[in-house]
């Protein structure tokens, strides 16, 4: 026997039992109840995003130490480092939001509204090594997360993190379904509130005393964390502040034990501080809800590498902002101690780049505008602490989210999703899988705008490992003037700043690339939890097949409709003729309607050899005959069909649609027949016409229902060893007597065996469900 092992067997083994434990949530839910639960719409749901604190500046003093850019918390886990890469400049890219219509902007960082001209710095976007990070979609962000709460504690820069992701959110609804309020935000249309909370030591900071004397109680929390509890997502960060000297120094006495103490190693005091900080995550979070994050120190540029007057990153990777190593390592030594999983979000390496991105002369303090005197002494008063908006903490807020989605995500999104979900739902939930029989050799390439995932054949992709990355197409993510909540502090560009540049880079992480058959696995994962008694299957002639748990009131259907469109058969005149109605909806469309997720594909069959195919004209959109007619073109008005029958029959607060990619076949040099090996070199590529790619691609992204992609191929590729071969049986009789003499060229290599590759599928399919879950 051979014993070679398949090299991809360990990564592929961690990624089937990830999407097996989001299969386990699948069951789990559909066993207790929910029922109704409305997992990502975001219609009729009210967001608050709300401020909670004093504008204040926190400069940033000099420092002794470097703050290494490793990420030591759980980095090993992670698969793919998203804060090693490069700034992509992107001069073409598009904006999500502008300065100008984002209320939540402190004047502090509206830097286009102070004055500044350039706007090049919001065309820098980042790219991490080797990970396709997402293009950030607002209305995915509110799908992911409805009716959550989100809550950012700390200083100013964290203010500045609150401001771009208020901003960033808010550049997706209308302006109708919004009230918004500078201080509290209020989206009366959505439930998800984004809070910030002003605490730049997370511990006590009061005014005590006759003498008006500032005390920082080491033992005491912050007096906000009451208004912490309950939050979904909390993000911190606290240090800038610890190292201020002098005047900048903000407070008088530390508390500890009830004692007044004067004299406290600065060190100390942090510790336990930040002891103090992680017992109190450790008592008030539910670790079964919240997801904890800490964010690094962001840099400042001063000295060699000032910000004032700059209009590009900092290429030479060599610079490190220097920073105190033990307050570094204080972080992370409490950090791994906390029995509540703490995220560290290392952001400190990849802000380091970005001189440019500062507000430089183009900042507006809480209480007044820079003078002209005084935007003529930058080395006195330039701003290169803070961070214009849009700019780089747009990024930090991407990279956030890609730390709670994960960097193995098989879900590729097409298009800007607007719809919303109901899953996993105990009572009245349907399921409608419409597939094709894959049967010819395609290979659907990597679609546009899509999350990638780790490819098999590299190696582990971790998302905070990577490089700016220069990519002018694609940056900034939004027009600063488009955004109401933007303060004068971080809009660049209206403050004057000449410069788009540092708009334009994006972040790339190291080593990441981040049916029927599929039917009757799903029926059997489902039927697997259920007792016989409790469930029933239905089978017609007409192509439709119908699972139904009948206690939860589930069902799984199957809808036979290779081309998603009508094939006619007309008689006349003795003779029978096909016709595909390029133009008319599969007659099983009647029963779509209604679903809650659909799962579609098409392709195989259209790319049959003339004497295979399964039709002799077509019907085109104006209702003419053709009997040739490019395939290309065909398919487009088929596409076209189903996706206007979409756009006229899906439910968006309702239903989700999904579109599976296709099932790759192995035949000629790597046939399946007699193979019991995945492919080992893993070089196998399933061609596919990419004119058919481009033209399912574009159909997609002109729908108004978002529609969700199953990139399943790549993985299927390497899966040789798990077709049917000689082992399967069909109807025809004189194929099962070519296949036993001739197995070489009549081994069923399309479809696959069950249990086997599909379920993987499925089990992806759950995982999916489970991200957009979250």
């Amino acid at each position: 026997m051979d014993t070679t092992t398949f090299p991809v067997d360990k990564k592929w083994r961690l990624c089937i039992i990830a999407s097996f434990m989001g299969c386990i949530v699948l069951v789990f839910y559909l066993n207790y109840g929910h029922s109704g639960q409305n997992l990502s719409a975001f219609q009729a749901i009210a967001i608050s995003m709300t401020s909670y604190g004093p504008s204040s500046h926190a400069e940033l003093l000099e420092h002794k130490e470097v703050l290494r850019t490793e990420n030591p918390i759980n980095e090993e886990k992670m698969k793919c480092n998203i804060f090693d890469g490069n700034w992509v400049y992107e001069p073409h890219g598009y904006l999500t939001y502008t300065a100008g219509e984002c209320p939540f902007l402190s004047p502090q960082v509206s830097c286009q509204r102070n004055g500044r001209q350039d706007f090049e710095y919001e065309r820098w976007s980042w790219e991490a090594k080797g990970c396709d990070i997402p293009r950030f979609n607002a209305t995915n962000m509110l799908e992911i997360l409805r009716g959550k709460r989100v809550i950012i504690v700390g200083d100013s820069l964290n203010r500045n993190q609150w401001e771009s992701l208020a901003c960033l959110l808010y550049s997706a609804i209308p302006s109708f379904q919004a009230h918004v309020n500078v201080n509290s935000g209020l989206y009366k249309d959505y439930n998800l509130s984004v809070e910030f909370y002003w605490s730049p030591f997370l511990v006590e900071h009061e005014v005590k005393y006759a003498n008006r004397s500032r005390i920082l109680s080491l033992e005491k929390i912050s007096s906000s964390a009451k208004k912490w509890k309950g939050a979904d997502v909390m993000v911190f960060n606290t240090g800038h502040w610890w190292v201020h000297n002098g005047k900048m120094k903000a407070w008088d006495l530390f508390e500890v034990n009830e004692q007044l103490v004067e004299q406290m190693d600065m060190e100390h005091a942090f510790d336990m501080a930040i002891k103090t900080w992680a017992h109190w995550i450790d008592r008030n979070v539910d670790r079964n809800k919240t997801s904890v994050f800490f964010r690094s120190i962001s840099p400042e540029h001063k000295g060699k590498q000032w910000c004032y007057n700059t209009t590009q990153p900092i290429m030479d990777e060599s610079f490190v902002y220097e920073f105190p190593k033990p307050i570094r390592d204080i972080v992370e030594r409490t950090m791994q101690g906390t029995q509540t999983p703490v995220k560290y979000l290392n952001i400190t390496k990849l802000s380091e780049y970005r001189r440019d991105g500062h507000p430089s002369i183009y900042a507006r303090k809480p209480d007044n505008d820079l003078t002209i005197k005084q935007q003529l002494q930058p080395k006195l008063h330039a701003d290169c602490s803070h961070w214009c908006l849009p700019g780089v903490p747009d990024t930090w807020n991407k990279l956030l989210i890609a730390s709670i989605l994960g960097c193995t995500i098989f879900v590729l999104w097409l298009n800007h999703s607007k719809g919303n979900l109901k899953l996993l739902a105990a009572e009245n939930l349907a399921i409608s899988v419409t597939s094709t029989d894959p049967t010819s050799s395609l290979k659907l390439l990597e679609p546009i705008n899509m999350i990638q995932y780790e490819n098999p054949r590299s190696q582990k992709c971790n998302i905070f490992d990577g490089n700016w990355v220069y990519d002018p197409s694609r940056r900034p993510l939004y027009n600063s003037s488009q955004c109401p909540f933007l303060s004068p502090q971080v809009s660049c560009q209206m403050n004057g700043k000449p410069d788009l540049e540092y708009e334009k880079w994006r972040w790339e992480a190291k080593g990441c690339d981040l049916s029927r058959n599929q039917w009757e696995s799903l029926a059997c994962l489902l039927y697997s939890a259920i007792p016989p008694s409790q469930s029933y299957v239905q089978y017609t002639n007409g192509g439709y097949k119908v699972f139904k748990a009948e206690n939860y009131n589930c069902t799984v259907e199957f809808y036979w409709s290779p081309f998603l469109v009508e094939v006619e058969v007309i008689e006349k005149k003795g003779n029978s003729s096909s016709i595909l109605r390029l133009d008319k909806i599969s007659p099983s469309g009647e029963k779509w309607r209604g679903a809650d997720i659909m799962v579609f594909n098409t392709a195989h069959w259209w790319l049959h050899t003339p004497d295979a195919r399964a039709w002799d004209l077509f019907q085109t959109l104006d209702g003419q005959l053709v009997e040739d007619m490019e395939i290309r073109s065909a398919f487009g008005m088929a596409m076209t069909t189903w996706s206007r029958w979409l756009d006229a029959n899906v439910d968006r607060t309702k239903t989700t649609v999904f579109f599976r990619s296709v099932s790759p076949e192995h035949k000629g040099k790597v046939s399946c027949y007699n193979s019991t090996q995945p492919n080992l070199d893993g070089s196998y590529e399933y061609p596919f016409p990419k004119a058919i790619r481009e033209t399912l691609e574009r159909a997609i992204e002109s729908m108004n229902t978002p529609v969700r992609y199953l990139n399943i191929t790549k993985i299927s590729e390497y899966r040789r060893d798990a077709h049917p071969s000689i082992y399967g049986t069909t109807k025809d009789k004189v194929a099962e007597v070519m296949k036993l003499e001739h197995p070489e060229h009549h081994s069923d290599c399309s479809h696959w065996c069950v249990p086997g590759v599909p379920d993987t599928w499925n089990l992806l399919w759950f995982a999916s469900l489970k991200i957009l879950h979250y």
